[in-house]
């Protein structure tokens, strides 16, 4: 008789979690009410190697943490804010010190990814449409420490 209990218990704490942060296809939603459409929503995700995702808008994870998953907002104006990781001479995995945050206008329906690039002194980081490949955001340089 104990199981039935558990189990429910179990599938309440699944269902809670998939409302708060669960949406489609396990996207970190970063807006407040129930999940919407991919048609009302536009996606904001890392696109190469290296791009840290902390945050976007009021939603900040604090280092060394970023979100792995894509993000999920409402359409408009967003800040995006982004590290840059990258393995040093000995292999060691270091990330800048540096947070950037960039601002652009996110419509419904569109996914963007977050790009970045780096040398052995400065990083580099824009936004795209990954539909058409433009660019959404000005590109910010920024020194590695």
């Amino acid at each position: 008789m104990r199981m039935p209990v558990t189990i429910l218990a179990m599938a309440a704490l699944v269902i809670s979690y998939s409302a708060s942060c669960g949406g489609a296809k396990g996207n970190f939603v970063v807006y407040d009410g129930p999940p919407r459409p991919a048609s009302e929503v536009a996606i904001i995700k890392a696109a190469s190697p290296g791009t840290m995702i902390s945050g976007v808008d009021d939603t900040v994870k604090k280092r060394p943490f970023h979100f792995k998953q894509p993000l999920e907002v409402l359409p408009g104006r967003h800040v995006v804010h982004i590290n840059y990781c990258w393995y040093g001479a000995m292999g060691e995995r270091r990330t800048s010190a540096q947070t950037e945050a960039l601002e652009f206008v996110a419509e419904a329906g569109h996914t963007y990814g977050v790009k970045t690039d780096g040398g052995p002194r400065r990083w580099r980081v824009w936004i795209i449409d990954q539909y058409d490949s433009t660019s959404v955001a000005n590109e910010i340089e920024s020194d590695l420490q």
